[in-house]
Parts: C-alpha cells; structure tokens; sequence
C-alpha cells in the first residue's frame, strides 16, 4: 500500500462513462486532489466498445494500481426511459461492462444503487451537493463525472456512516 495506490469509482454507462480516482493515502474534499473524466466510447459493436473502455480507462487513470473498485450499480427504473433501456438490454450490457472492469484488476469492489449515494434527486441537485462539498469547483464538469466524483465521495466518507 502506498501513496501511487489509487481507489476509482465508475458511473457506468455503454456510451459516456464517468469515472473519478484519488489516491489512497490522500483523499480529502480538496477537489484539486481529485482526477475526473467521461470516457465516450465510439465503437457500435459491444465486444470493441469492450476493448474500447480498457484502452481508455487505463489511459484515464495512468496506469496506476488500483486499490479499489467503487460502482454505481445498475438498476431498472420504473420511468419510460428505463423501460425502454431494460427493453434494448442496455441495463444487462451495464452489468456487463461493470464485470468486464472488475476484470481489469483482482481488488475488493463496492456497489451501491443511485438510491444509496444520492437518493432520487436531479442532476442539478447532485451538482449543487458536490459544491457544498468540495467548496470551489472546476468551471467544466460533466454531469459523468460529477456522478463519479459524489459516489466515490459518498464511498470515501458517507457509507461508513450510514452502514454502522
């Protein structure tokens, strides 16, 4: 274990995956120590856009050790936007796509359900969240990578509240 050991959170998606990392020894709410990005993945057929993601995580993420693994976990929403994602498969491809990086590294992952980290609330409430957070933030930040950043905040220091 060491300050190069890094712990990534995923908002996974099959066309616009958020991701969010801070080193082990040095998470804090300081957002400067934080590194964010939306990998967008190109390919139409699954198996490259697969290939795809690997290529452009482990660019993301430099190559780093990943210590662990934090996930939003899919789940079916009952609005009709979720019936036709379930109906297309694209939740089961989620589910895919998150195993598939698991497979990337042989680390202790976590789940938690948007319900968890974030309750039913609006992007727009998630992001004010985030600045109450961190205070001060970057100008641009997509609405991937604000997921990724408050599931890995709510990983690093809200879960353990909320599971004692």
């Amino acid at each position: 274990m060491g300050t190069d050991e890094i712990i990534l959170s995923i908002d996974p998606s099959i066309n616009n995956l958020g991701w969010s990392f801070v080193f082990e020894d040095h998470y804090s709410n300081d957002i400067n120590q934080w590194q964010y990005g939306t990998i967008k993945l190109r390919n139409k057929e699954f198996n490259a856009k697969c290939a795809e993601l690997q290529e452009k995580l482990d660019f993301a993420i430099e190559g780093l050790p990943v210590k662990q693994l934090v996930f939003e976990k899919p789940v079916f929403f009952n609005a009709e936007r979720g019936h036709i994602a379930a109906k297309e498969g694209y939740t089961i491809d989620i589910g895919i796509i998150i195993g598939f990086i698991a497979g990337f590294w042989n680390v202790p992952f976590f789940f938690y359900t948007p319900q968890q980290w974030k309750g039913s609330v609006t992007k727009e409430i998630t992001w004010k969240k985030m600045q109450r957070k961190f205070g001060s933030q970057p100008i641009t930040i997509g609405e991937h990578e604000i997921d990724a950043v408050m599931l890995l905040y709510y990983h690093l220091f809200e879960s353990i509240r909320v599971e004692d």
